[in-house]
């Protein structure tokens, strides 16, 4: 039952506002982020006439008892830090995804203005996905969008929300959980899965020097947030840590008080950021289910930004780049033929355990494999032109941030040239041919 009063102007005003930025359409032109071209001529379910509405700007409804609250999936402040100081027992539960949820073709059905509004379908697919998963498609209805442009993002949007999202975090607390509502962001600390504690509880703040409850494990220019008295998360930059004491570059304001939380994310070590979904009532507190959130994804949906992955912790070190790739051609002999093959060598990156090569030749497609050994070799290597990118992939199965890349020109085995099949040739004589 929904009851008749009026939703919440203020979050619709800001929902607003980031539907009506212009972006591009991927044709050259401008156009609003999101638009809703709809009539309604029939009667609905309530309930899913809202999900289907917001689901124009890739949101959600929901009800806080009085009144229809509606949430954007987009870029924002984190509303609350959870860390082991304010979660019962210091407990953080992850669930993952299944693989076969993970699609990575979508087809997604909008309508065409210049074909007298007929349905069409818009083909997005991820190519990372399909060479880690395969084609895995989803069908999906754009409602109300009239923009092809929009369709696609649309696509982009729910591969790279299930390819990137994939694990739910669930917890309880106390009466911090009545601070946050579904849609909002939440910065996450857990120091079991870090390896690293980075959170906790202020003891007492003294200008630009923060107390805290433990020694946190951090370096400077790490970033520092707070729970402020007006609830606001303001964030300072680190400049010293001795002890349990922070320095900062400059002071909060309002100084934060005694027991508010605060938590560190550095590039070592980022803190979880994850989306709320469900808040609930329990006895002596609320028990949150958030979902694992990635805010690089809206300028990969929009500018095509190539998405890294985030290190969480420091039990499983992030690999750097390959460095000192080499690449060489070599003769072999396979069945009686002398064949050509590339070889590709570089220097072992620590915290490494494998590395994926790819290749393609002239402008076909990248082939990919995988390897342990610091060396590959490409077999039965065309004469012509080689392109070679080299990932390396740690123990927990995360790619370096970026990957080396290097061409080489392969010219072949000719025989003419080869030494060994060189003999002594004795010119007898010569001749003129008219």
């Amino acid at each position: 039952f929904l009851a008749a009063t009026p939703p919440d102007k203020w979050a619709l005003y800001e929902i607003s506002r980031r539907c009506n930025e212009l972006i591009s359409n991927g044709f050259g032109g401008m156009e609003p982020r999101f638009t809703c071209n709809v009539w309604i001529n029939t009667r609905q379910e309530a309930h899913k006439l809202l999900a289907d509405l917001t689901s124009c700007f890739q949101g959600m409804a929901y009800s806080d008892g009085s009144t229809i609250i509606a949430v954007q999936d987009a870029p924002r402040d984190p509303a609350y830090l959870f860390t082991n100081a304010n979660v019962t027992k210091g407990d953080f539960r992850y669930e993952g995804t299944s693989a076969k949820a993970r699609h990575t073709v979508a087809l997604v059905a909008w309508n065409d203005p210049a074909d007298l509004y007929r349905r069409k379908v818009e083909y997005v697919e991820d190519t990372a996905g399909i060479a880690r998963y395969g084609v895995i498609e989803t069908e999906v209805l754009a409602f109300a969008c009239t923009s092809r442009g929009q369709a696609h993002r649309v696509g982009k949007w729910l591969l790279l929300s299930e390819l990137m999202q994939t694990e739910t975090i669930s917890f309880s607390t106390g009466a911090e959980g009545a601070l946050v509502r579904p849609g909002d962001l939440i910065k996450i600390a857990d120091a079991r899965r870090a390896g690293v504690r980075m959170g906790g509880r202020v003891k007492a703040a003294a200008g630009a020097v923060l107390t805290v409850d433990l020694a946190p494990s951090t370096a400077p220019g790490s970033q520092l947030y707070v729970v402020a008295p007006d609830r606001a998360i303001p964030r300072r930059e680190i400049v010293s840590v001795i002890g349990t004491q922070i320095t900062l570059t400059v002071p909060f304001s309002p100084m934060p008080t005694a027991q508010c939380g605060w938590l560190i994310s550095s590039a070592a070590v980022e803190a979880q950021t994850a989306r709320v979904l469900t808040v609930t009532e329990e006895d002596g507190g609320h028990s949150i289910i958030a979902l694992q959130h990635e805010p690089d994804k809206f300028p990969a949906v929009e500018q095509g930004m190539v998405l890294q992955p985030r290190a969480i912790s420091a039990l499983n070190p992030m690999p750097g780049t390959p460095t000192g790739m080499a690449l060489s051609e070599q003769t072999y002999l396979f069945q009686s033929t002398t064949r050509t093959k590339l070889n590709v060598r570089w220097t072992a990156v620590p915290h490494a355990v494998r590395y994926r090569v790819e290749w393609r030749y002239a402008d076909g497609n990248f082939q990919a494999a995988e390897t342990t050994a610091p060396d590959f070799d490409v077999m039965d290597a065309e004469p012509g032109h080689y392109e070679v990118r080299l990932t390396a992939i740690n123990a927990a199965g995360l790619p370096s941030a970026t990957s080396a890349a290097a061409s080489y020109t392969v010219t072949g085995y000719d025989p003419l040239t080869d030494p060994a099949q060189q003999v002594n040739i004795t010119v007898l004589g010569s001749a003129t041919i008219a």
